[in-house]
């Protein structure tokens, strides 16, 4: 009879358990704590204010039901935005970005595979100064905004040293071409005489950095 009655308990447990992990809800895991339950490390999961600790093995499952569809966040940054969005984030491009808005030319350079070369912010004014470069951003000089930003841009994701080492001739979006000069010192090539001091990968090309506003054809 004892043994009858210790097996009847037994089974009654199991059988508490299996309800258990059958009403923990299947959303997401922030409903875990809010319904009561709390994670004590090492796979297994407890009840608030309860001392017994579920099995390991419920608690998968019910943090399979809870959790296994829910999809982390997708940080994005260097490599996964593209250039319109990266230039329109970067503190240093806020006038380039105005320009770019102004253009028309946003959708291409989220789009197109391309290679910029950026002029910081402070290298625009010294360049420009400040009338040229509202002029730019001026909606009435749409196609001037459009002829400047394509005098920035190179078709396809360049490696500007590897350009230079093979002679190859590169254009400008307005179809000049681009002077490429290596510096005797550094070895560093430049761009229509700026040095470019940073790259920024972007999902769709690159951005070359340059603190000094390119001699170009096109300006």
């Amino acid at each position: 009879m004892k043994l009858k009655n210790r097996f009847i308990r037994i089974a009654a447990a199991f059988a508490i358990v299996g309800i258990v992990a059958l009403q923990i809800p299947a959303r997401p895991s922030v409903s875990l704590a809010a319904d009561g339950y709390r994670d004590t490390g090492g796979g297994l999961l407890t009840f608030k204010n309860a001392p017994t600790a579920v099995a390991a093995g419920v608690a998968i499952v019910a943090l399979g039901r809870s959790v296994g569809s829910v999809g982390g966040t997708v940080k994005t940054g260097v490599g996964q935005q593209n250039i319109a969005d990266i230039t329109r984030d970067t503190d240093i491009f806020s006038d380039i970005a105005s320009i770019l808005t102004n253009s028309g030319l946003t959708e291409n350079y989220r789009n197109s595979q391309l290679t910029v070369i950026w002029p910081t912010n402070d290298a625009l004014k010294v360049a420009l100064g400040e009338t040229g470069l509202n002029n730019l951003k001026d909606p009435a000089n749409t196609l001037a905004a459009a002829t400047f930003i394509k005098s920035l841009t190179v078709s396809g994701t360049v490696d500007l040293g590897a350009a230079f080492a093979s002679g190859q001739v590169l254009l400008d979006g307005n179809g000049n071409a681009v002077t490429l000069v290596q510096d005797p010192a550094s070895k560093a090539v430049k761009y229509n005489t700026a040095e470019i001091v940073k790259t920024f990968v972007a999902s769709n090309g690159k951005i070359l950095q340059v603190n000094k506003m390119p001699v170009s054809n096109d300006l």
